[in-house]
């Protein structure tokens, strides 16, 4: 299924099923549920690594991702306990660490990662774009 709707153009097949199948389906406006916020945390934190390390190595866990070492990529060479992407909260602010990155790798800035409490962890160049984030939509009513 996520790769049927990962597809050019699969979505809105989707969509254009359910709401002929009587579903009402509408895009989503303003904050994005919490699961959808959690995806773009992850998203933008795995991009980052992706960017400059060429792998992925984190978990999640309630408010923070926790990282494993990657040898031979400094700015992820050491376990942490990521808790902010660019001062927004993974917990309960994906959207805004997803936005945040994409600005900033746009314009080939640095991205900051955090603790819980704001204080440094590693600052990681980004020079490739992030992709914007993915439509989401309700059901129902």
């Amino acid at each position: 299924m996520r790769t049927f709707l990962s597809a050019a153009g699969e979505m809105e097949i989707a969509v254009e099923g359910l709401s002929r199948s009587g579903v009402r389906i509408a895009p989503g406006r303003g904050q994005p549920p919490a699961a959808v916020r959690d995806e773009l945390a992850r998203r933008a934190l795995a991009h980052l690594m992706v960017q400059r390390c060429g792998r992925v190595s984190f978990r999640s866990e309630p408010d923070a991702f926790s990282t494993d070492p990657i040898p031979g990529c400094s700015e992820f060479e050491r376990a942490m306990r990521v808790a902010r992407i660019d001062g927004a909260r993974v917990g309960d602010e994906g959207a805004l660490a997803y936005r945040r990155v994409r600005v900033r790798c746009a314009a080939a800035e640095d991205v900051s990662l955090q603790t819980a409490d704001g204080d440094g962890l590693a600052t990681v160049p980004c020079d490739e774009e992030l992709a914007p984030p993915p439509g989401w939509y309700r059901l129902g009513r």
